[in-house]
């Protein structure tokens, strides 16, 4: 059972497995959203300054992205961070099910006033 006050032991062999689904999750959303821009490894490489083998061992998920490098692939294909990470969580990412129960979609729905105050604080923070 997980300890929420203690980190994931990195040498469970479950964590890291866990953690290599990932990376190949990652790996993929990323060639795919490539492909569906039609830009070719080559271009993708120039726009963040690396190499075309470089672009295809993270797309091979041969080697982990860095979450700063991550960040930059996200802005060249037009995407935010958290779009190589969608259907990791039971299909869907914290941000779409967050949207749907603010919709109103969520099971149960949110109540109004829970609604109301979330954008209140979304408001509050422009």
């Amino acid at each position: 059972m997980n300890n929420p006050e203690r980190p994931a032991d990195a040498s469970d062999p479950s964590s890291r497995q866990a953690a290599r689904d990932i990376d190949r999750h990652v790996a993929s959303r990323m060639r795919a959203r490539r492909k569906e821009l039609g830009i070719t490894q080559q271009m993708l490489a120039r726009t963040v300054d690396l190499s075309y083998q470089q672009i295809q061992k993270y797309e091979t998920a041969v080697n982990r992205i860095g979450a700063g490098r991550l960040f930059c692939i996200a802005q060249a294909l037009g995407v935010r961070p958290s779009y190589f990470f969608a259907g990791i969580n039971n299909g869907r990412s914290l941000e779409d099910k967050a949207l749907a129960a603010l919709r109103g979609e969520g099971s149960p729905p949110l109540e109004p006033a829970v609604r109301r105050a979330f954008f209140c604080l979304l408001d509050s923070l422009d």
